[in-house]
């Protein structure tokens, strides 16, 4: 469900990639529930199940009883809950920004985006993000 090994993969694999994915999370997380890390995986696990397109789920649907399930507040919980732990963590600020921006709340959008760039970037992907960070500011 999240990752670039799943990029390239149909929908059929995906969605049982994701379910082998999110159980080792739980797994994972029931030894170390506060690995900011793995929260962060799991809020992606979660984003990426609640953007399933209606024809994904139909898709899944198909292949599991019943097919996973999340929503866009379970990802912003676990991200929160890495923020806690690892506040100066770039990518896991633009997934809470992201998520703020599209439930419409701007104040908090602009106040986890303003955190994010006053960091400094470590690396190309860190610069991508803060330039994403910056239109996604314009935005609100």
């Amino acid at each position: 469900m999240t990752g670039q090994s799943t990029d390239y993969l149909g929908t059929k694999e995906r969605i049982q990639e994701g379910g082998k994915f999110k159980e080792l999370l739980d797994k994972a997380l029931a030894v170390d529930a506060k690995d900011f890390a793995l929260l962060h995986l799991r809020g992606r696990f979660a984003h990426s199940v609640a953007s399933l397109s209606w024809i994904e789920r139909k898709a899944a649907a198909v292949f599991y009883s019943e097919p996973p399930t999340a929503t866009f507040e379970e990802a912003l919980e676990d991200f929160l809950a890495a923020y806690e732990i690892k506040p100066d963590w770039i990518e896991n600020l633009l997934f809470i920004s992201r998520i703020y921006h599209a439930k419409g709340d701007k104040v908090n959008a602009k106040k986890f985006l303003s955190k994010l760039l006053a960091l400094t970037p470590n690396d190309e992907s860190e610069r991508e993000m803060q330039h994403e960070a910056k239109k996604l500011l314009s935005k609100c």
